[in-house]
C-alpha cells in the first residue's frame, strides 16, 4: 500500500520536474545522507559526543529516517500529498528533512573541538 503511494508520488513529481527516477532518487537521498555521526565516549563521568565517519548503509538509513520524520510532520491531509510536497521541497531546498540534517551537522561542528583531547598518541 505505502509502496504504491510512493510510486504515485514519484510519478507526480516526475511530471512536474521532468526528471528520471534515477536522477530523482539520487538527488533526494544522496543530498540527505550524512557523512559523519556522533559517537558517545565516556570519560571521567562525562559523556562526550565525538564525530566519526560512517558507512554507506548507515548514511542511507539516517537519510530515510529523516525523510520519514519530515513526511509525518507535514500538514497535508493525505500521505500522497505529503510525499509529493516533501520530495518537491527537497528538490527546491526548503524541506524540513534538510533542516533536520543541518541541525545534526551543527551538533557535529560544535563537538569537533573535543577531538584534540581524545586523539590517540602514537608510541614508538
Amino acid at each position: 500500500f505505502i509502496y504504491t503511494i510512493f510510486l504515485k508520488a514519484t510519478f507526480d513529481l516526475k511530471k512536474k520536474t521532468s526528471l528520471s527516477f534515477d536522477d530523482l532518487y539520487a538527488t533526494v537521498f544522496v543530498y540527505l545522507r550524512p557523512l559523519l555521526q556522533l559517537k558517545p565516549l565516556f570519560s571521567s563521568g562525562i559523556v562526550y559526543h565525538l564525530p566519526y565517519f560512517i558507512d554507506v548503509e548507515k548514511e542511507y538509513s539516517m537519510a530515510v529516517s529523516w525523510f520519514y520524520k519530515a513526511v509525518l510532520v507535514r500538514s497535508e491531509r493525505t500521505l500522497y500529498r505529503r510525499l509529493v510536497s516533501e520530495l518537491f521541497d527537497i528538490r527546491t531546498g526548503k524541506s524540513s528533512s534538510i533542516k533536520l540534517k543541518l541541525e545534526y551537522y551543527k551538533l557535529i561542528v560544535s563537538n569537533r573541538v573535543l577531538l584534540y583531547r581524545f586523539r590517540r598518541k602514537i608510541r614508538y
